[in-house]
Formats: C-alpha cells, sequence, structure tokens
C-alpha cells in the first residue's frame, strides 16, 4: 500500500511540473497594475517552487485523500480512477478559477483554472488507477 501511495505522489510531481510548462506556454497580456500584484507574489512562488520535497509531501497529502476516496467506493478500477479525477479537478479547480479575486489577473485566473482542471484529473486518474491496485 505504501508503494502505491509513493507511486501516486510521483506521478503528482511529473503531471504538476509538466502543468507548468504547459501554463507557461500561454500568452497573456497584463496592464502595469495586474503585473505589479503579480510580481509582489513571484517570490513566494519561486521560493515554493525550489522546494521539491514540499511538493511531495503535498502529493502524498492528496495520494492519501485519493486512497481514502479508492476505498470508500464499490466500483470497477475505471469507474473509481473517473470519480478520483473528476472529484479532485472539481475541488481545486472550481475554487480557484472560477471566482474573481484581488490576487490573480482575470487572464493568470483562467489560466490556473485550466491548468488545475487538466492536472488534477490526471492525476486523479492515475492516482485512482494506481491506488485501486486490482481489477474488479
Amino acid at each position: 500500500m505504501l508503494f502505491r501511495l509513493v507511486l501516486a505522489s510521483i506521478a503528482m510531481l511529473i503531471v504538476y511540473f509538466l502543468s507548468l510548462m504547459v501554463i507557461g506556454q500561454t500568452n497573456t497580456t497584463l496592464t502595469p497594475e495586474e503585473a505589479s500584484r503579480a510580481m509582489r507574489a513571484l517570490p513566494l512562488v519561486a521560493m515554493i517552487n525550489a522546494l521539491v520535497l514540499s511538493y511531495l509531501a503535498h502529493a502524498l497529502v492528496w495520494a492519501a485523500l485519493a486512497n481514502v476516496l479508492v476505498r470508500m467506493m464499490k466500483a470497477k478500477r475505471w469507474e473509481t480512477s473517473l470519480a478520483v479525477g473528476l472529484t479532485f479537478a472539481a475541488l481545486l479547480s472550481s475554487a480557484i478559477g472560477l471566482f474573481p479575486n484581488p490576487y490573480m489577473p482575470r487572464m493568470v485566473r483562467q489560466a490556473h483554472f485550466f491548468e488545475l482542471l487538466s492536472s488534477m484529473l490526471v492525476f486523479g486518474g492515475i492516482a485512482g488507477w494506481v491506488i485501486h491496485g486490482t481489477e474488479g
């Protein structure tokens, strides 16, 4: 079981960094005020991105949540994987991307919405598949 949680956590790290590469390719035009707000948050983001171990802990928490969801469901492997992926995608992307906030300009918020939607859907599917273990 521990092996499966670690494997799911590593999958999250891979999905997360791949999605960062994709989000970095988006072409956003910010006003000077929006750029200023984004630059104020940049040192914190850079510090967090430098700490891969913190992301591994983050991934372990999400893998543990996936484990809880998988153990609660009495469904086939593909159904469980889809449910975990949809649950994670809905929880994270809707909370961050749907509602305006004073910290993220509209274009950045929309880009994060799609990044989180896709990456958490993929991660949740992989985690559900790995943790479920056996076909059935």
